[in-house]
């Protein structure tokens, strides 16, 4: 992982030999929660994804399709719950 985090989510992207996690915020400290994403592939480097609509931890991610995934819920930037699915 580029960074350690924990309270993040993730979905699977991609197929066969080019499948890899994409991990979704969460948080690095106890007090700091992240919009930054990550993708993971097996034998590569971690490598940073597109950053998020805002911080969250303790949220879903649903892969709908392969272009489109949801999050829904968790909490934002000092501990608000987030009502909004982006």
């Amino acid at each position: 992982m580029l960074h350690p985090r924990i309270n993040a989510a993730n979905i699977m992207i991609g197929h066969g030999e080019e499948e890899a996690m994409h991990i979704f915020g969460g948080q690095f400290t106890k007090h700091r929660t992240t919009d930054t994403t990550e993708i993971i592939a097996p034998g590569k480097q971690p490598i940073a994804g597109p950053n998020m609509p805002r911080e969250v931890m303790d949220h879903c991610m649903v892969k709908v399709n392969d272009s489109l995934a949801i999050y829904s819920g968790g909490v934002s930037e000092r501990y608000r719950r987030e009502p909004k699915t982006w």
